[in-house]
């Protein structure tokens, strides 16, 4: 399962050999909610070509840690984007001491009955002494998977192996997919998989370009 991340249809009609999409706007600053017109236009073109689409649910740039007024207004979000078919959600809540923000999470997860929720690399965020902790609260908030990098995003993805492969280890009996991304691309990706144990990856590079 190779996840393409977008923030135009541009990038997506130039893509070819992917099974699923991440659709943000402004990925320069990690992603953000996209526009109704451009999820229409994605949406529109998955459904043509039978790709799964996941939505970013992330309202302002900064960092994941959101007041009540914030999460009602990602909730109100997801729940247009479901009524307009969205397949999945792509979301992130700590605390202000980096752990999960199981309040939030479970008031988002109200919500997303019958669809797919990835928790998104806010979890890098979390120190490391605590991720293991962090994906047995995921698992029991309902989570399906999770995107990381590994590690800090200044370090390529190479180095950051023994770290994802600590975290597959954890997740694997949570029944939780650990989904590596950051730096993954169609050159890199066949070593990342002989050397991981996973089945879903995610690139803004991942996609082979059409000829």
């Amino acid at each position: 399962m190779k996840e393409l991340c977008i923030d135009s249809l541009s990038s997506l009609l130039s893509a070819e050999n992917i099974q699923r999409v991440e659709l943000c706007s402004k990925l320069s600053v990690g992603g953000l909610t996209p526009s109704n017109e451009l999820f229409n236009e994605v949406h529109t073109y998955c459904k043509k070509n039978n790709l799964k689409l996941m939505t970013m649910i992330r309202l302002r740039e900064g960092n994941f840690i959101y007041n009540s007024q914030e999460i009602e207004a990602m909730k109100q979000t997801i729940l247009s984007l479901k009524a307009k078919g969205c397949d999945g959600v792509v979301f992130g809540c700590l605390t202000p001491h980096l752990e999960i923000d199981q309040v939030a999470v479970r008031q988002l997860m109200t919500v997303c009955q019958d669809i797919d929720v990835t928790f998104h690399m806010a979890f890098d965020e979390i120190p490391y002494s605590k991720q293991h902790q962090a994906l047995k609260i995921l698992h029991k908030l309902g989570i399906h998977r999770v995107l990381t990098h590994g590690g800090s995003m200044r370090d390529p993805i190479e180095t950051c192996i023994p770290r994802l492969k600590e975290l597959i280890q954890w997740a694997t009996p949570l029944n939780i997919i650990i989904m590596p991304g950051g730096g993954i691309t169609e050159k890199n990706l066949p070593n990342l998989q002989q050397q991981l144990n996973t089945t879903e990856w995610h690139g803004t590079k991942i996609a082979r370009l059409k000829q």
